[in-house]
């Protein structure tokens, strides 16, 4: 099979992304098919002109496509297409001939609350991501759920609004300062790692510790996590696992192997503890 594919990210700069985008690439290397790589940039018009490109200029004959957030107008291109698509970390409704391959992000955010709730902690905030979003809306909606599960009072106040980037990080940080002592919380959860590094900066230019002050939780795993001061506790998404996946799927498809029917696959997260969660108070 001598195929060109393209797959198209929201992020280049996010390591999430341009790990996933090599994993995927090389999934597809070892069976010989070539892969094409577009960074939209975190737009929608680029999205909308990077799936035209591989369309119309590059005659791609299959798409891995990680959206920025709800696009109508893309999703509109992509059924349309008529060619295999698979789409990762979204669902897309109303979609033939394509599959989908998500990251259980309900699972991870849940299992990260209780984690926290063993150790102690009660007054838990979190750093939303875009809630335009599937990730965002469903790492926040998770959230909520495991605090009313482990019957904890949640305060809208430990809810800071963010968009996947290192500046919410730092924004957050102030915020929590702005807090007097007694209502900051004792730990967070950051929708993503980027987030939770500029939460770290932030706290650390305002004199406030992590873990001894505050415990960080983030999500992704990016390679940064194991060089960051404290090195960061996150919800690992299985950047190969997804890759394989998609890379079948797509293939499959290519290859005319399967019905139009979408199929769905989950890969599961699993919670990496390093160094940036403690025990709070006096909790054995």
């Amino acid at each position: 099979m001598n195929s060109l594919v393209g797959m198209i990210i929201p992020d280049g700069m996010n390591q999430f992304f341009s790990a996933l985008a090599l994993q995927t690439q090389r999934q597809l290397a070892n069976m010989g098919i070539p892969m094409v790589v577009l960074n939209s940039d975190n737009s929608p018009d680029n999205e909308i002109q990077g799936v035209d490109l591989l369309l119309k200029k590059m005659n791609v004959e299959g798409i891995i496509f990680v959206s920025v957030g709800d696009n109508e107008e893309v999703y509109h291109q992509l059924r349309e297409s008529n060619i295999p698509i698979v789409i990762v970390d979204r669902e897309i409704p109303e979609t033939e001939n394509c599959d989908f391959v998500i990251s259980n992000n309900k699972v991870g955010i849940i299992e990260a609350v209780k984690y926290l709730v063993t150790l102690g902690h009660k007054k838990l905030g979190i750093l939303k991501g875009l809630q335009n979003t599937d990730p965002g809306r469903i790492r926040y909606k998770a959230f909520l759920e495991a605090m009313d599960e482990c019957e904890l009072k949640h305060d809208p106040r430990l809810e800071f609004d963010g968009e996947f980037d290192f500046l919410s990080g730092t924004k957050a940080a102030e915020e929590i300062y702005n807090l007097s002592k007694g209502k900051r919380p004792t730990a967070v959860i950051s929708c993503n790692d980027f987030m939770a590094f500029g939460l770290l900066q932030g706290l650390a230019r305002l004199e406030i510790n992590v873990p001894n002050d505050i415990s960080i939780i983030g999500v992704d795993d990016i390679p940064l996590c194991e060089w960051s001061n404290p090195k960061l506790t996150t919800i690992r998404q299985d950047t190969t696992q997804i890759a394989i996946w998609a890379a079948k799927y797509l293939v499959s498809r290519i290859a005319g192997e399967c019905s139009d029917t979408p199929r769905l696959e989950w890969v599961e997260p699993r919670l990496i503890k390093r160094e940036s969660v403690k025990i709070f108070g006096n909790k054995i």
